[in-house]
């Protein structure tokens, strides 16, 4: 039995499994009317579909518009090579995690072959599509504009022009990828402040100033200080950058950039921009600096003015009606705060590094966000003292404020 509470996304096997027969038979294949059903209500409640199927990739592509259900399926992996590979690099490719997908099929040996590759994933045999029946009947619907099937179709198409390109220099330039620059951080020092806390994968130097501390340094004439806004032809992935540098020993304090824009070369470009100023890079990070040119050449810096100007109807927000929204829970979450922010003003309450270099949970459970009301500060701190994985900060929360239209 599977939880479908925890599928963001069904694999679908398709002879004897979604239809009934075999494609490449004489035999017409014959449709399924509860699998259609299903797989309508599981796009309505924002539960992706794809396909994993031994075939031929242009008759199924045929059958499936002419039923007029294609559009309902994305990353579809359609040849005769084995399957576990195959979904593992599909999973891959979509950035999700084995225990969020369940897999559909009728041969005992896929399925096992799957668990072989990804051992957490969730797996159906099809005598048993019941129970997926069952599940679906319980879900509501809570996506009906289909836009997180819209956000994977966004997805495919870049990873195909990626893989289609001839190098990924190739697709990076194709990528139109644009930077702009805001030296006005004092206006910015909330996004500011929540980038040096949360980010860890591209943050070079790991400092985790506090924001009274980054607003001194943005304050001081001694230090060069910015934010870098990024976006490129699939999308716009705001404030996602910032730098402090010491003009006078020429050494930058901070230097980090969102995961969100890792391998577009976005912190090479501003490292040269800045003439490969001195930095002392502290722990892992997911990418190099070079120190000489040039810089990146797919990569095009444009003016705040005409960032902003271009901006699409979605990303345009009436100010007067954005709602304000609190998104508070794991980093996972991150993946959809571009969307969130094309709707509203975004607050977020998060994972973070304590001074300790500690990746501190979010603590989302019901249970914590209640302790969080009437627990005294002693018992919190004297946790927080005990315990590595606990910070005091961590029972702090706007929940209870009042200010949200949507938490």
């Amino acid at each position: 039995m599977f939880d479908i509470t925890k599928v963001k996304l069904v694999i679908w096997d398709l002879d004897e499994t979604f239809w009934a027969g075999t494609i490449t038979s004489e035999i017409p294949v014959t449709p399924i009317e509860k699998n259609f059903s299903t797989l309508r209500k599981l796009t309505d409640a924002g539960i992706i579909n794809s396909i994993c199927s031994k075939n031929d990739f242009q008759p199924v592509k045929e059958k499936l518009i002419a039923w007029d259900i294609w559009d309902l399926f994305v990353f579809p992996s359609i040849d005769w090579t084995p399957k576990g590979e195959r979904i593992k690099s599909m999973l891959d490719d979509m950035g999700l995690r084995a225990e969020n997908v369940l897999f559909v099929d009728d041969n005992s040996s896929n399925l096992g072959e799957a668990k072989f590759y990804l051992p957490e994933i969730m797996t159906l045999d099809a005598k048993n599509l019941d129970e997926l029946y069952s599940a679906a009947d319980s879900l509501k619907i809570s996506d009906a504009k289909h836009e997180r099937l819209n956000r994977y179709k966004i997805l495919e198409k870049k990873q195909s022009e990626k893989k289609s390109a001839a190098s990924n220099e190739e697709f990076l330039q194709s990528a139109n990828i644009q930077l702009a620059i805001s030296h006005d951080c004092r206006k910015n020092l909330e996004r500011i402040a929540e980038l040096v806390a949360r980010t860890n994968q591209l943050n070079f130097t790991k400092r985790r100033d506090s924001k009274s501390d980054l607003e001194k340094l943005v304050e001081d004439d001694r230090y060069n200080c910015a934010l870098i806004f990024v976006r490129d032809k699939f999308g716009d992935y705001g404030a996602v950058g910032f730098y402090c540098l010491d003009t006078v020993e020429n050494r930058l304090q901070h230097f980090l950039f969102s995961c969100r824009v890792l391998g577009m070369g976005v912190e090479q470009f501003i490292y040269a921009k800045l003439n490969f100023p001195q930095i002392t890079t502290v722990g892992e990070v997911a990418s190099q600096l070079n120190s000489y040119p040039p810089p990146p050449i797919w990569v095009e810096e444009i003016s705040l003015k005409k960032y902003f100007s271009q901006a699409s109807d979605a990303e345009k927000i009436t100010v007067q009606n954005a709602p304000r929204i609190l998104m508070k829970g794991p980093c996972d979450l991150l993946q959809i705060l571009q969307i969130l922010q094309s709707l509203g003003k975004v607050d977020l309450e998060t994972n973070f590094v304590n001074e300790h270099g500690v990746l501190i949970s979010a603590q989302s459970h019901s249970v914590h966000i209640i302790e969080s009301t009437y627990l005294p500060a002693e018992e919190i701190n004297d946790m927080a003292k005990n315990f590595p994985f606990i910070d005091a900060r961590s029972f702090e929360t706007e929940i209870f404020s009042g200010n949200y239209d949507v938490i």
